[in-house]
């Protein structure tokens, strides 16, 4: 049966373009460091360069120096690594098995504790761990660790989703989606500019709600980039749109059309919260400025990574 060809809407994100001019050279230590940590056999390392996390990093954080980038560049590369692993995984118990075993003792190592598993990627982490720890305030340190742990979590959840062979709902969606990865780059933002926020201000509730959105209209986009991807794949991953085709018992182009509508109505309540922010000093809100701002560059980083660095999400067909 031959696959329908859909049209998937253009996305535009309100942020202009930007890299840091170190891009190939992080990009090349990446390479190095997935290698010194055995991150993959030596045949299947090639994808690492394929992948140009070493330039993702680059346009995240423009500003930052060469050991931030780099540090940036090996966290990308050990989260796809672990992605890979997860996404797609058998469903055999087996398997599963040793993926849940694998998670935890990420979890641990992100806890201080030690792994039950012993694996080369725990040694690869423990360094992430201790490098992000040496530059970073307590605070924020705990803010990336905590961000860690979530996300290991949500790979827990999505193996359990996989082996029950069952396709989550909207309202699960909503729950684990934004666990998945680009809140893990949002203290990042902070360490790296040097910005000093009360903790009460990244603890408003108002903060809290754009760092959602925006993490969510992140993943509506990443849902609509996939979308010819994953319906190649006989496992269906976490993908909004085929969600809403399920759930809502609507044709497939409705449910793009949906999405594409969700992300639209992001962008606009985005404007009206950040122009709700409450007024704390001259100091602290130019401060919360320049944070929000960053976020909003690590989110456009993804969208050139994904549309103009790489072929990630083009179709294999």
């Amino acid at each position: 049966m031959e696959t329908q060809t859909l049209h998937i809407p253009a996305l535009e994100f309100p942020t202009p373009s930007a890299i840091s001019p170190l891009a190939e050279e992080v990009q090349v230590h990446t390479f190095k460091w997935a290698h010194e940590f055995r991150l993959e056999s030596p045949e299947k390392l090639k994808r690492f360069n394929k992948g140009k996390f070493g330039w993702y990093a680059a346009r995240e954080y423009p500003a930052a120096n060469y050991e931030e980038l780099c540090l940036v560049g090996d966290l990308i590369t050990w989260l796809f690594t672990i992605d890979d692993k997860c996404d797609r995984f058998s469903s055999g118990t087996l398997e599963g098995a040793w993926l849940r075993n694998m998670l935890n003792g990420f979890i641990a190592i992100m806890e201080h504790r030690e792994s039950a598993v012993e694996t080369p990627l725990n040694d690869a982490l423990i360094n992430i761990r201790s490098r992000f720890q040496r530059l970073s305030p307590p605070f924020l340190y705990s803010l990336f660790c905590k961000e860690m742990v979530s996300y290991f979590e949500e790979c827990l959840w999505e193996t359990e989703m996989q082996e029950g062979e069952y396709s989550p709902s909207i309202r699960e969606y909503l729950q684990w989606r934004p666990k998945t990865g680009f809140y893990i780059m949002f203290p990042l933002v902070s360490i790296f500019g040097k910005i000093d926020l009360p903790e009460e201000v990244y603890e408003h509730w108002l903060v809290k709600k754009i760092e959602l959105l925006l993490n969510l209209t992140a993943n509506l986009a990443n849902d609509l980039h996939s979308l010819e991807r994953e319906r190649e794949l006989k496992t269906k991953g976490l993908n909004l749109v085929l969600i809403y085709e399920q759930e809502l018992g609507i044709s497939l182009e409705e449910a793009i059309q949906q999405i594409s509508d969700e992300y639209h109505r992001n962008l606009l309540t985005l404007e009206e919260h950040r122009a709700s922010l409450p007024f704390w000093s001259p100091d602290i809100n130019a401060q919360l400025d320049v944070y929000i701002d960053g976020l909003y560059i690590a989110i456009k980083a993804y969208f050139d990574w994904a549309l103009i660095d790489t072929e990630r999400y083009k179709s294999k067909v």
